[in-house]
């Protein structure tokens, strides 16, 4: 695909975004494959316009990709958030709401510098978090993010499950999340 192609999907992306309340669903991958964009515009080695044109593309994509991290990052932070539609790197700069704001500018910064082995490693981190959640009411058996199965759960029950299944169970109103004890 090419780069205007992908500038025009990266639009068609952040204008859907934009326009809707709710979290969007936006391919998992998508800071790696804009971080590769970045990457590979910086290491063509251009010169003359033709490096003035590259630049331009550059700054062009970065700015979409930084749009479309703000917004999300704004309807995460106030709550209108269906964790089911969320990156991995951005359920890795929601994990802890101390570092919320430090993570999402890591998340920000790797894509923008084309750092794919640091966006890789966030998404490494997120698909380990685990949460202890303690039901408040039955729950019949469900398959988790990592395809493994959970349940049933009854009143008081508690159990530790990965992050995007835990946040929606509490979110819905069925558990609520225990801190974790030394």
């Amino acid at each position: 695909m090419s780069n205007l192609l992908d500038l025009k999907s990266l639009y068609a992306i952040v204008v859907k975004e934009i326009e809707n309340d709710s979290i969007q669903y936006i391919q998992p991958t998508i800071y790696r494959d804009i971080a590769g964009i970045l990457s590979n515009l910086k290491d063509q080695g251009y010169d003359g316009i033709e490096a003035k044109v590259m630049d331009t593309l550059a700054q062009l994509i970065g700015e979409i990709a930084r749009l479309l991290l703000y917004t999300r990052f704004d309807k995460i932070k106030n709550m209108k958030t269906d964790y089911s539609n969320l990156t991995d790197e951005e359920q890795y700069f929601t994990a802890s709401e101390n570092d919320f704001s430090i993570r999402f500018e890591q998340v920000l910064f790797a894509t923008l510098e084309g750092r794919m082995k640091t966006l890789d490693s966030m998404t490494l981190k997120a698909t380990s978090l685990w949460i202890l959640l303690r039901f408040l009411g039955p729950i019949e058996t469900f398959s988790g993010k990592d395809n493994h199965i959970y349940g049933p759960f009854e009143e008081e029950d508690v159990a530790i499950l990965p992050f995007e299944n835990a946040k929606q169970l509490v979110k819905s109103g069925v558990a609520v999340e225990l801190p974790w004890l030394d």
